[in-house]
């Protein structure tokens, strides 16, 4: 099931039928944050997951890799409690 696939932004490494599947078995607000620079997770694979798992957010950090937390903390941080702000 897993796949590897070659784009313009490096390689996508998933399962995606199974991630799929899983999200949306998950009855929570999710919000899939990306690394604009991310080497793992295309824009185009993070925007057919939200595509696929209704009420999914999603937040691109521009000049962020793939751990957007350590490369802009403080953007990372901001994105998420828009999230959760808009939840209440």
């Amino acid at each position: 099931m897993s796949s590897i696939k070659r784009s313009s932004g490096g390689l996508e490494v998933f399962a995606q039928d199974v991630l799929t599947e899983c999200a949306r078995a998950i009855d929570v607000p999710k919000l899939l944050v990306r690394g604009g620079m991310s080497d793992v997770v295309t824009d185009e694979a993070a925007r057919r997951f939200v595509a696929a798992v209704p009420g999914t957010g999603y937040v691109d950090i521009a000049g962020a890799a793939h751990m957007v937390a350590g490369d802009k903390n403080d953007v990372f941080r901001s994105a998420v409690l828009g999230f959760l702000a808009e939840l209440d």
